[in-house]
């Protein structure tokens, strides 16, 4: 397991599935024990960010992992109190669902605020071309074929190699025509901070996704096979009308597990079925309005409040507030 322990006290500690060190496991471990004065005595929340089983490849210890993840689950639902469970996208339950073949509904989402920084105000890059509201932008990916196929199209765009990974964020994005992504992941923490910002987004509709990753032109990572099964999975062997969460009338069920397609966000952002109608859109002379760019980060901001209320709830609950 990729757990990481990124801040505690005597009476709270969190924890986060991602890609840190897997010293974590022995924390949770301790819950489940029967020797009090072994136990963990501090209240836990887990938040997962990025698959819970990330990286581990060994058959004997997916069994066992698994395993203390359903006595974990038990242990919640016979004490609610004992475990705060947390996700920051809607990929995240329904992934460890489908994986333990047992219903947890007691996770709850709460997205990213989206915030950037002080520390991340980087500058745009001096050696790249100035910025400007007639081109589009995007961010090389190193699994994908996407932009040598989009040179044969003659679009207007911006293409930021893999050295530039300080590209100046939301700040320079805002300041070309809109940043096209061809999502890789269901969620990033860039999505967040873009929405938050305003950026306006140009990105592929599931359908067109899932036809250039079959064509093998673009990496979705190993999880977009679960993305397609999770709809028939989920009413055959729970027996519940799928899917877990509501998904943009047109588009594929599976599509609502991942953010970039969520209803919540869908009205905010640009999609493009092919790759001409993204040249239709890079032609354009105005893609959309500045009333649009003020309810996408008016949204943002009643977001973030919402995330921000119920992280105070769940203090409140654990008596750390």
């Amino acid at each position: 397991m990729k757990v990481h322990l990124y801040l505690s006290s005597p009476e709270y500690t969190r924890t986060r599935s991602d890609s840190s060190e897997s010293s974590r496991i022995g924390l949770l471990l301790s819950l489940l024990t029967g020797n009090t004065s072994n136990q963990c005595i501090s209240k836990v929340i887990i938040e997962f960010t990025n698959r819970f089983d990330y990286a581990l490849s060994q058959r004997s210890d997916i069994k066992k992992f698994y395993r203390m993840f359903r006595d974990l689950a038990r242990l919640t639902e016979l004490s609610p109190n004992s475990i705060v469970w947390v996700a920051n996208n809607n990929f995240e339950r329904a992934y460890m669902e489908y994986r333990l073949g047992i219903r947890l509904p007691f996770i709850r989402v709460l997205r990213p605020l989206g915030v950037i920084g002080e520390d991340s105000q980087y500058s745009y890059p001096s050696d790249l071309p100035k910025p400007n509201d007639s081109t589009l932008i995007a961010l090389n990916h190193s699994g994908s074929n996407v932009f040598r196929l989009l040179q044969k199209t003659n679009v207007p765009l911006l293409v930021i190699p893999n050295e530039h990974t300080n590209y100046g964020g939301p700040n320079a994005l805002r300041q070309f025509k809109g940043f096209i992504e061809f999502p890789y992941q269901v969620s990033t923490m860039k999505f967040y901070e873009n929405l938050a910002s305003g950026v306006t987004m140009l990105i592929p509709t599931p359908q067109f996704l899932e036809r250039i990753w079959l064509n093998r032109d673009h990496e979705v990572f190993y999880f977009m096979n679960v993305l397609r099964d999770l709809t028939p999975s989920f009413a055959n062997l729970y027996r519940r009308s799928a899917p877990l969460y509501p998904h943009v009338r047109g588009f594929p069920d599976w599509s609502g597990y991942m953010d970039y397609y969520a209803a919540e966000f869908a009205p905010y952002i640009l999609y493009f079925d092919s790759f001409q109608e993204l040249k239709d859109f890079a032609v354009m002379k105005n893609i959309r309005t500045n009333e649009i760019t003020e309810k996408q980060k008016e949204f943002y901001k009643q977001t973030q409040k919402s995330t921000i209320a119920e992280w105070k709830s769940i203090f409140r609950t654990m008596e750390y507030i």
